[in-house]
């Protein structure tokens, strides 16, 4: 009798110890004051971040060269003229579609940089040090001259 109470002890704390490992399930985002926040942070130049546009989502997921079935909203902001600044938000269906999504980031940053070496080397180093995050169903890739305020202001949204 002690070695099955001891066994279904020992049971109980094992399926314990595994739901406390799983991290807890990402909440759900406004894209669109996630955008702002990031808009007005500091982490573009003032000239900049006041001339930010927004693009319409079915343009920025065609853009970005993920498949519309993968993604429910985007929030896309990027600037006219010769700068990479841009702000890409993308709500996907599910996880397994965001990590589709995601894995598109290195590709649309390496084109990115390659556009603005040659002519902006300056903007090609701001693309270097950018910004891309998975969160739950959220994809988050952010190219501006302080990459630090970027990742702060996510961490604060995503809490």
């Amino acid at each position: 009798m002690k070695k099955i109470a001891l066994i279904l002890c020992s049971l109980m704390l094992i399926m314990c110890s595994a739901c406390s490992s799983q991290q807890p399930a990402a909440h759900d985002l406004d894209m669109t004051d996630l955008a702002e926040k990031l808009k007005t942070s500091g982490a573009f130049e003032q000239n900049i971040s006041s001339t930010m546009e927004p693009i319409r989502a079915d343009r920025a997921i065609d853009m970005f060269g993920a498949s519309q079935e993968d993604v429910k909203d985007a929030v896309y902001y990027t600037c006219v003229g010769a700068t990479a600044a841009e702000i890409l938000i993308f709500e996907c269906t599910d996880e397994e579609a965001a990590q589709r999504v995601y894995d598109l980031a290195d590709p649309h940053l390496e084109n990115l940089q390659t556009t603005y070496e040659s002519y902006a080397p300056e903007e090609a180093k701001k693309v270097e040090n950018a910004v891309k995050e998975l969160y739950g169903r959220y994809v988050i890739v952010v190219v501006s001259s302080n990459a630090d305020t970027v990742q702060s202001v996510i961490a604060e949204a995503t809490a």
